[in-house]
């Protein structure tokens, strides 16, 4: 079968949250089923990209979690996904 609609890239993910600094944004809400929403200064407003699907989520998730720094001593930690792990993507 083939797939019309491919999910978020680097460069989609990377252009909204540009998006989102130019325009004050707080936060932007990924979430399945929904258009991505934008919050902040005002009422919450729709970004202008389609409904995301599950597939764009994970991949946004992706993102995130291949640009993650993990200290040595999270990383090694006996605890078993009990810390919290802060991400942050570095836009070029």
């Amino acid at each position: 079968m083939l797939e019309l609609v491919r999910p978020i890239d680097l460069d989609t993910l990377q252009r909204m949250l540009r998006y989102g600094l130019r325009t004050a944004v707080e936060r932007i809400h990924l979430r399945a089923g929904c258009r991505p929403l934008a919050e902040g200064l005002g009422a919450p407003r729709e970004v202008a990209f389609r409904q995301l699907t599950g597939e764009d989520v994970d991949a946004v998730a992706g993102h995130f979690l291949a640009a993650a720094r993990v200290s040595e001593r999270v990383r090694s930690s006996s605890m078993d996904a009990a810390r919290e792990i802060f991400l942050f993507l570095e836009l070029p």
